[in-house]
């Protein structure tokens, strides 16, 4: 499914480049992001997508500006009309037509056509893991006594978290493992798997509202983004009312038509008799020097069939004759 989209400023109305965050709404482990072009458009790609997919797109801007994201039809459609034109056909063309149209009905009839859709959004994760990769710490604060805000968890409970509330502000910072120290600039924060930048949203959680906590304490890349640690919280509600409290979060909601992927395997255990509506009853190649039999099983349905055989010889001369029975 290819998301297109535009990305503006808010008062201007003018377009925007700003980097542009994908996150999806019930999937933690998926993110993605891209440049929009002069004119603010944006793409993304969803692979094995299907149902009603919720999409969390943010601008990631270190302003106070805001902006506005939406979304834009991406299929083709085409520039002219399509122009028909009415022909005649004779009564054998007409004959073939319908016994066509009777067997179309006759698959539907005794194979069935299915053609629900799901509005349970379902997408396979493409990395396998979280983005983000491999964890170093996984807390689960229900293990815990009951903490009152975030602050006393990261004191408590998660080891490598500098977590200062002072009255410029709330700064998180991430212990590098790899360097022995802090990093100087804050961990990417996430909750529900989607990246959080004010820091007072996390001020309010207590340890019952946390399912669990993920550390990487050390940096990573995705694309050309870097990571200096990853701190990801995992709500027990997914609803994610409090996206409310962030400027420039957008959230949409989108259909997938894409169907999932499955093997079309036969079922010789449960065969239902339906009537035959082969339109082609006898195929064989043959090397013959004299004259040769053949028979073949005709179909159910009555009306005329027409027989043909065709030849080609080894000089390379072509022969075909045909002649039309009756199935009554």
């Amino acid at each position: 499914v290819l998301i297109s989209g535009t990305i503006s400023d808010d008062e201007t109305e003018a377009p925007a480049n700003e980097l542009v965050l994908l996150s999806v709404n019930g999937n933690e482990t998926y993110f993605d992001y891209f440049y929009p072009d002069t004119k603010g458009t944006f793409h993304f790609f969803l692979n094995e997508a299907t149902g009603i997919v919720n999409l969390v797109l943010q601008p990631l801007t270190n302003t106070d500006k805001t902006f506005n994201v939406s979304l834009t039809p991406n299929f083709l459609a085409s520039e002219h009309q399509f122009s028909f034109d009415t022909i005649f056909v004779n009564p054998l063309q007409a004959e073939f037509i319908q016994n066509s149209l009777k067997a179309t009905f006759y698959n539907k009839l005794f194979k069935g056509v299915s053609m629900d859709f799901s509005e349970e959004f379902q997408m396979i994760s493409p990395y396998g893991m979280p983005f983000y990769g491999g964890f170093d710490g996984h807390v689960i604060p229900d293990q815990f006594v009951n903490l009152p805000n975030f602050e006393e968890i990261a004191r408590e409970l998660l080891i490598g978290v500098q977590y200062r509330n002072r009255n410029d502000g709330i700064t998180i910072r991430m212990i590098d493992f790899e360097n022995e120290n802090y990093f100087t600039s804050e961990p990417l924060r996430l909750i529900n798997g989607i990246p959080v930048f004010k820091n007072s949203i996390l001020q309010s959680l207590k340890s019952t509202d946390i399912a669990s906590i993920d550390l990487v304490k050390r940096e990573r890349i995705f694309g050309d983004l870097r990571f200096r640690g990853v701190l990801a919280v995992s709500l027990n509600d997914k609803s994610n009312s409090w996206m409310a409290q962030q400027p420039n979060i957008f959230q949409l909601k989108m259909p997938c038509i894409q169907w999932a992927s499955q093997p079309n395997y036969s079922n010789t255990d449960n065969i239902t008799a339906m009537p035959d509506t082969r339109q082609q009853f006898f195929n064989q190649i043959i090397d013959a020097k004299e004259s040769w039999s053949f028979s073949f099983e005709l179909s159910d349905v009555k009306g005329n069939l027409e027989i043909i055989v065709e030849a080609i010889t080894k000089s390379g001369e072509m022969y075909k004759t045909s002649k039309i029975i009756s199935v009554q």
